[in-house]
């Protein structure tokens, strides 16, 4: 198992899509071309990282809602997010 990773899960909290790199950046840029080649889905983004000021940009531009991260997020981060109206939820 590779040390980061991020799945899609629809609005009924069913995983829909999972993919795992070395880097986190990556790990969302695989799971953001899933979600695009699968008529982006509505549903909301789990990572095992935090959430660093380009992952919610990309997050953002590829139409996903949410974004739930396992590090508390940046202020950075978080502005962007309420800028672009994406809910971001992230714990310790």
């Amino acid at each position: 198992m590779l040390p980061n990773a991020c799945a899609f899960f629809d609005l009924y909290g069913s995983m829909l899509a999972i993919y795992e790199d070395v880097g986190r950046h990556v790990a969302l840029d695989k799971l953001l071309g899933w979600h695009a080649k699968s008529g982006k889905p509505r549903g909301f983004i789990l990572a095992s990282s935090r959430a660093s000021y380009e992952m919610v940009q990309k997050t953002v531009a590829c139409g996903v809602e949410m974004l739930v991260h396992d590090f508390c997020r940046n202020g950075f981060s978080s502005n962007n997010g309420r800028k672009h109206n994406l809910t971001l939820i992230g714990f310790c």
